[in-house]
């Protein structure tokens, strides 16, 4: 059976939102953006073995780069704490209240 333009499936669309979703949550929350964008990309590549490929291809990508987008902001928030020593004394009170 030929696949066509109109045939992608559920996964393949939810790969794509996922991915779309994991770049905003990449800037804004990372760890949510990491694990959407692995859930993103997981649906991608299955769907993208069943033969939907258009827009499993376009999820796969933004799940691809919303993980980059969130290490590197996790990256980020490491290198503006450890530097920040005003900031790092801050935070330090708040290890000790869990």
């Amino acid at each position: 059976m030929k696949k066509g333009v109109g045939d992608d499936n559920g996964m393949s669309m939810a790969s794509f939102v996922l991915g779309i979703l994991s770049i905003v949550l990449g800037i804004v929350i990372p760890l949510l953006g990491i694990i959407s964008g692995i859930v993103g990309l997981v649906l991608g590549i299955v769907s993208q073995k069943k033969g939907y490929s258009k827009l499993s291809r376009k999820g796969i990508i933004l799940s691809i780069i919303g993980i980059v987008v969130s290490i590197i902001m996790i990256v980020l928030s490491v290198i503006i704490i450890k530097n920040n020593p005003q900031l790092l004394a801050r935070l330090q009170p708040l290890q000790g209240a869990e």
